[in-house]
């Protein structure tokens, strides 16, 4: 999953030059009174500006290229065993395309791992495995009894399983901690929630494979605590405008909300009770007002 994204040249430049140009007169303002030639640094630093833009668009975009042709350099890697996986269909899976096959997983491991902050690799070298065991159960149910080929199946079976869960939980842990980082730097409630339950989604995902991970429970305990934080704001921050704009009934339905999605109040320690706390003030304070 992609997520960077690049201004095209001509939208960056002007924008750089825009900018520039604002640093300009700052600078000449600034300088006017103490410089009897303002406009040479006024100069000089738009002019750093200008080149400082240049820089750094060609250093990100360097960058962007390397990871994109790493990608895809891993990707047609990949084509040939996932052709060699469904291709087993037809064909008797031999101790030999077995060994290959794993030989080739074991490879694309290796090089993913150099890429280990990027989730896609991850992702399909353990999309890669599942279709490896697919392949080996099929086939051990039809191998016939003392046939050699159980025992290196059973063992291909223990590698890709292996393979399938270091990729899986690695894939999670770095796919959710991008979309969790991505909720917390957006503004608006609506899309902290929305990001952040694609991140719970990926935790889920790997957890119906892997249900005794303590790191995928603890992930989904933090980004659910997550979820309803920002919930829980979100309906005090309404109750606080409809309060300011004098709607008591409003205002109410709001705090009394929040205080639901937060659970048994009374009972709640930390974080969680303090922010109980305080809309039970608002609470008590509007009723306050009505009595008034």
């Amino acid at each position: 999953m992609s997520r960077s994204f690049w201004f095209g040249a001509a939208n960056y430049y002007v924008l750089a030059a825009g900018f520039a140009i604002a640093v300009f007169f700052i600078a000449y303002g600034l300088l006017r009174d103490s410089d009897e030639q303002p406009f040479i640094p006024a100069g000089v630093a738009a002019s750093a500006v200008l080149v400082g833009a240049v820089i750094l668009r060609r250093a990100i975009l360097l960058k962007a290229q390397r990871r994109t042709l790493a990608l895809r350099q891993l990707e047609q890697t990949w084509r040939p065993v996932t052709m060699n996986v469904a291709g087993g269909n037809e064909n008797k899976l031999t101790i030999e395309k077995n060994a290959a096959i794993l030989k080739e997983i074991k490879r694309k491991s290796e090089a993913v791992m150099l890429l280990a902050k990027y989730s896609d690799g991850h992702r399909e070298v353990y999309q890669l495995c599942s279709q490896y065991l697919d392949l080996n159960q099929r086939e051990m149910r039809t191998v016939g009894t003392g046939s050699p080929r159980i025992a290196a199946l059973r063992r291909g079976r223990e590698v890709a399983e292996e393979f399938h869960r270091r990729h899986m939980l690695k894939w999670a842990e770095v796919e959710a901690r991008a979309l969790f980082e991505d909720a917390q730097s957006k503004q608006k409630a609506s899309e902290k929630v929305e990001i952040a339950n694609r991140a719970l989604t990926v935790v889920d995902s790997a957890l119906s494979f892997y249900p005794t991970e303590n790191r995928l429970s603890e992930s989904v305990v933090a980004i659910s605590e997550f979820i309803l934080m920002v919930r829980v704001a979100d309906l005090a921050e309404r109750g606080n405008r409809s309060s300011t704009r004098g709607n008591r009934k409003q205002a109410e339905r709001y705090y009394k909300n929040a205080l639901n999605q937060l659970g048994d109040w009374p009972s709640l320690g930390g974080e969680r009770r303090l922010i109980a706390e305080k809309i039970q003030q608002e609470l008590e304070r509007l009723a306050g007002n009505e009595q008034s």
